[in-house]
């Protein structure tokens, strides 16, 4: 089934929406669960929460790209969850990808003007993605949305673990300064 016949099954609130939604992209989702929660179990939960959420969400919301709203969705369930899993602890494995991504991102307080200022910063972030090459693009995407490990990441991407996490620590450095030639980090 394609995503605009699954999306007009969740406007006409018909319940299938889900079982197909599910079999479309609950591996997706499940996949990008299980790489932040470290557990089966936690994952598929957060899978159903997920699918919840996108019942709830579609309508009103109609998205362009079902299988990346999917993705954004099951991520921020299973952000929810390890935050509260973790609450007081410290995750080491998501601390050290979210410190070494934290070091190229401005301190961003919530003012008046971070509504924008979040608007600005996904238009530039993505046009820094957008300049990236297949490869690199994917290596990035790999580390800091999936939270993938250097090691998982070296062995799909056919390099050695010192290359990549070489390549990581360069596209920061770019990203930084791609943000900072868009006047969002100074």
């Amino acid at each position: 089934m394609d995503d605009r016949t699954i999306i007009e099954l969740f406007f006409a609130r018909k319940e299938e929406a889900i079982a197909a939604l599910e079999a479309q992209y609950g591996s997706y989702m499940n996949y990008i669960a299980a790489q932040i929660l470290k557990s089966v179990e936690d994952a598929e939960e957060c899978v159903n929460d997920a699918l919840f959420t996108v019942w709830n969400r579609i309508p009103p919301d109609d998205p362009k790209e079902l299988r990346l709203f999917c993705g954004a969705v099951a991520r921020n369930a299973a952000l929810s969850r390890l935050q509260k899993k973790t609450a007081g602890k410290r995750d080491p494995a998501l601390l050290t990808s979210l410190e070494e991504y934290g070091e190229c991102l401005p301190d961003a307080g919530k003012t008046e003007e971070s509504i924008l200022d979040e608007m600005q910063f996904k238009k530039a972030f993505n046009g820094f993605l957008e300049s990236l090459s297949k490869e690199r693009r994917v290596i990035f995407l790999q580390r800091y949305y999936f939270n993938c490990s250097l090691p998982e990441i070296a062995r799909r991407a056919g390099k050695s673990e010192k290359s990549v996490k070489s390549l990581l620590f360069r596209l920061r450095k770019e990203l930084k300064k791609h943000l900072e030639k868009e006047g969002i980090f100074t």
